[in-house]
């Protein structure tokens, strides 16, 4: 009842753009969510939204832009090249963040050019205080499972990845990232240092059943090495 008072839930998109285009679409990997054609350079695309996630907004075959797919109203306008996005809580956390990285990345070539190793390694520094910056902002809404999934998990152990889970709201706790997120966190524990080895056996090259309780040993150092033929 609650949700049928609220309307429907869904991402307006009022955009403009300086490319020579006929039809704009909105993308989650091969499904097309939505399309509209653009007429004098402006169009307007509504998309259903089931839960946040990050879409493509691509303008015939000249440019994909990352947006996140939540409920409201945002102003999209493609520009000599780079869109900015407002209007929506996700997705201006998600500009501000985008334009942060397109500031650095146009430093960093004018440094890589002019072979300035020192200010090389300073905007480093600057950009792993960026993604944290945004990161914290954003720990308990999906930015924040993307930003886990895509990069901060692998530099975390067992308990810091849980205790960032925890931080998830409701509705984000249960999407499948932070499910699988969760599962990763099982098996951290399972393989933490200190624990003892979870057995295997395995064919060798041969063919043979090896198990690694056969050659673990008290005493011994044993490197396992894990060969496909590829």
């Amino acid at each position: 009842l609650l949700a049928s008072c609220s309307g429907k839930s869904e991402l307006v998109i009022n955009g403009k753009t300086d490319q020579e285009v006929d039809m704009a679409y909105v993308m989650s990997g091969r499904d097309t969510l939505a399309s509209a054609p653009v007429q004098a350079g402006a169009f307007t695309l509504t998309v259903p939204v089931d839960q946040h996630e990050l879409v493509y907004l691509v303008e015939g075959d000249k440019s994909r832009s990352a947006i996140v797919c939540e409920k409201g109203k945002i102003k999209y306008e493609m520009s000599e090249g780079f869109a900015t996005v407002s209007g929506a809580k996700l997705n201006d956390s998600y500009m501000k963040y985008r334009a942060a990285q397109k500031d650095l990345t146009d430093q960093y070539m004018k440094a890589y050019e002019a072979e300035d190793q020192e200010l090389i390694d300073s905007l480093y520094e600057q950009a792993e205080q960026i993604e944290k910056t945004f990161y914290e902002e954003n720990a308990s809404n999906y930015l924040g499972l993307y930003m886990l999934r895509s990069s901060l998990q692998y530099g975390m152990d067992a308990d810091e990845l849980e205790a960032a889970l925890a931080k998830l709201d409701n509705e984000t706790a249960e999407y499948d990232d932070a499910k699988s997120l969760a599962e990763r966190v099982e098996l951290l524990k399972k393989t933490a240092i200190g624990n003892d080895y979870i057995e295997i056996n395995l064919p060798d090259r041969d063919g043979n059943p090896i198990a690694l309780s056969s050659v673990v040993g008290e005493g011994k150092y044993v490197l396992v090495d894990f060969w496909a033929s590829w």
